[in-house]
């Protein structure tokens, strides 16, 4: 139970340690000046004591300028010592205080390096983002009105009594939803060419239909990359990944899926192809 108790107190202890003295510090300083300061007071009070002054004498010269010297070398020393000690004190402490100002500074450089980094990084995913809102595919669906009326199904060759009726309307895929119809012709074009399904052939479908929408995606990439680019260049001791999830977060499963498809064509260069890895698997 003591021996918890000194424990706790021990680590509730606030108390400042106390610093060893050392001569070259600014207490010295001020013994040493103190120091003077006493031997003036005792010479001149030993020199009073043996009556060395007699108001009704003369003065004595010689003896006075012999206490002078006597005060003036012993205190003008001690003095002397204590400058030097304070010079050297304001020194360290001047030495001290430049390395904390460049510690600031190296700080405040990381600071605003950041803050620079951080404000073109977001308003790159801001332009981003207003790129993909603005991407819009038309396309056309066909709308059955009515469906075609046999006299009689069951004949060899029926006769048509009602043609069916049908309308074009044009449509248009807005945003995300453009990444989900280009997925979908995708899988449709490997499903036709079936027979034909080798690597070779599926970054052949690939390429084609990356090039057919190469007025929709060719910005949405090329900001992509420049988004990279720049998280690739992000100032030193910043975690690159924490950036890259933020670009991923914002990605939807089938733009994932896009950007696997595109990294397999020979439209992405092997360095860009390591920076969407990163994306990809966040």
């Amino acid at each position: 139970m003591t021996e918890n108790t000194n424990k706790i107190k021990a680590s509730t202890d606030t108390t400042p340690p106390i610093k060893p003295f050392t001569i070259l510090s600014e207490k010295a300083s001020k013994i040493f000046i103190w120091v003077g300061i006493a031997v003036i007071v005792i010479s001149l009070f030993l020199f009073l004591w043996h009556g060395n002054i007699n108001p009704s004498a003369d003065i004595k010269p010689d003896f006075i300028a012999q206490l002078g010297d006597f005060v003036g070398g012993v205190a003008g020393s001690i003095w002397a010592l204590a400058g030097i000690i304070l010079f050297y004190v304001t020194l360290q402490e001047q030495k001290k205080e430049f390395s904390k100002t460049q510690a600031i500074f190296k700080i405040q450089n990381k600071t605003q390096e950041l803050a620079q980094f951080e404000t073109s990084f977001y308003n790159l995913m801001e332009l981003f983002q207003s790129i993909v809102s603005q991407i819009e595919i038309d396309y056309e669906e066909k709308i059955i009105l009515s469906e075609t009326v046999y006299d009689n199904p069951r004949s060899f060759v029926p006769n048509i009594v009602h043609p069916e009726v049908s309308q074009i309307i044009q449509k248009s895929h807005k945003g995300k939803e453009c990444f989900i119809s280009i997925y979908k012709q995708i899988n449709l074009e490997k499903i036709n060419e079936a027979s034909l399904n080798t690597k070779k052939e599926d970054i052949r479908i690939y390429e084609q239909i990356f090039s057919e929408y190469e007025g929709y995606l060719e910005p949405y990439f090329s900001l992509l990359n420049e988004i990279l680019i720049k998280i690739e260049n992000v100032p030193k001791d910043i975690d690159k990944n924490y950036y890259a999830r933020i670009v991923g977060a914002y990605l939807t499963t089938t733009e994932k899926e896009l950007i696997k498809i595109y990294m397999l064509t020979y439209l992405v260069s092997p360095t860009l192809k390591s920076h969407y890895d990163k994306i990809i698997t966040n």
